[in-house]
């Protein structure tokens, strides 16, 4: 080849002899592939932009940049690489039984499908590979020491399979249908799924069938590997349950010095009848105080009071040698919370509110008014409160934490005022 080509029919390679060299240039299909002899990719993009289209032939096909944009499928019939990037644009690449071996980057506005048995597509790349877009994912296998990273919401239908690497999801959500599973165990800091470990991350979401069943939430943030384990013994419909690790305190505790420096935001979604157990590894690092005293506690929301283990070596639901902290349901409805451990006296019995009365400083103890039986405000502002925004507040001090912010008109955050966190619900405006 001379020139890029784009082909209006079909491209066949009739036999071992055929070779077909495109001299790193361009090639675009809009009928089929059919490679009995030898496609000699170079640098190029191949990109198929037909109807329905396949990729048959007693050869491999491999690709450097393969582009998929068929109005309605490419099907292909044979294990292939990509030695640079896969875009799906539109269309569905239809894997069946085979297997993409992918060593760049993946971008899937489009979708793929597979049978979910050793088949889909599997990142194993040298260095750290790419996955976004807003398509549907069959079976995606992460077989890489570099590991990869989301730069978007993903959904998977069929299993995803960490074999090697660190899958880094960051601020996104991976959503697994019912019948994905996570494969290659055993899990550890070097091969899970890793978040930036802030409340704003939106972590992992798996739906469930009501049948008994055990899952695993390979989870961690940087440094840390900290699953989240489910036995489900019984569930009353299909549902759904995410987990995002968060690498610091709980906002409401009242004694940091004496409470775990880590939680978990658990999120559930038409879970009725729920009757299981959670299981959550922490690690001894983020122990503040004596890990003897520690009872196991969670704050169910919406709410505002904790739900605390009894203190006692039997009762309080840690295991001090294991690091392991232990919740148990009975017919639950919501299993949404923030779920922790500390010293029984560091959580307080309910988490205050405060609203605001007047145009003011957040640290100013003037521009609030405590909700209910909440205490007066403490020094510093309204910090691991439920806080309701009525006037115009300016945030004026750094490490602002608040439980859930309301803006019912305006809270503005000027640098360098920084490194706050909150759940926001906001009606009116916030000004960074």
């Amino acid at each position: 080849m001379v020139s890029p080509l784009e082909l209006n029919g079909s491209l066949t390679l009739s036999n071992i002899n055929s070779i077909f060299n495109s001299n790193n240039l361009n090639v675009s299909l809009k009928g089929d592939l059919n490679n009995n002899g030898n496609y000699i990719y170079g640098t190029n993009t191949t990109t198929f932009n037909g109807g329905f289209q396949s990729v048959t032939g007693t050869s491999v096909t491999n690709f450097f940049n393969l582009d998929v944009l068929p109005v309605n499928s490419l099907t292909v019939n044979n294990n292939f690489a990509v030695n640079r990037n896969l875009t799906i644009d539109q269309g569905n690449l239809v894997l069946g039984s085979d297997k993409v071996t992918l060593l760049g980057d993946l971008i899937n506005n489009g979708s793929y499908t597979d049978n979910n048995s050793g088949s889909g597509i599997s990142l194993s790349g040298t260095s750290q590979q790419h996955v976004t877009g807003s398509g549907a994912f069959g079976r995606l296998e992460l077989n890489n020491v570099s590991g990869a990273i989301v730069n978007s919401d993903i959904s998977l239908h069929n299993d995803l399979v960490l074999t090697l690497g660190i899958l880094d999801i960051n601020k996104n959500q991976l959503t697994l249908s019912q019948n994905s599973i996570i494969g290659g165990a055993p899990f550890d800091v070097t091969k899970m799924i890793k978040s930036d470990g802030v409340i704003s991350n939106l972590g992992v979401l798996k739906f469930f069938t009501p049948s008994p069943q055990s899952f695993v939430f390979p989870v961690g943030v940087t440094g840390k590997y900290t699953p989240a384990s489910f036995t489900i013994l019984a569930s009353e419909a299909v549902g759904s349950i995410g987990v995002n690790p968060v690498n610091n305190k709980h906002s409401s505790i009242t004694d940091p010095a004496n409470a775990l420096n880590y939680y978990w935001q658990i999120k559930s979604s038409g879970i009725t009848g729920f009757y299981g157990n959670i299981l959550l590894q922490y690690k001894p690092e983020d122990v503040q105080g004596v890990e003897s005293d520690y009872v196991a506690a969670k704050l169910l929301l919406p709410g505002n009071y904790w739900d605390r283990a009894t203190p006692g070596p039997s009762t309080d639901n840690v295991d001090e040698a294991s690091h392991r902290i232990t919740f148990i349901d009975f017919g639950s409805n919501n299993l949404t919370g923030d779920y922790t451990a500390g010293n029984d006296a560091s959580f307080p019995a309910e988490v205050p509110t405060y609203r605001s009365v007047k145009d003011g400083n957040w640290s100013d103890l003037t521009t609030w008014t405590p909700v209910g039986s909440s205490p007066p405000c403490p020094a510093g502002g309204p910090n691991g409160a439920n806080v309701i925004i009525d006037n115009i507040v300016t945030a004026d001090i750094i490490n602002i934490f608040a439980l859930s912010t309301t803006i019912n008109n305006r809270l503005i955050i000027d640098p360098p005022i920084f490194n706050h966190n909150s759940e926001l619900s906001m009606v009116m405006e916030l000004f960074i």
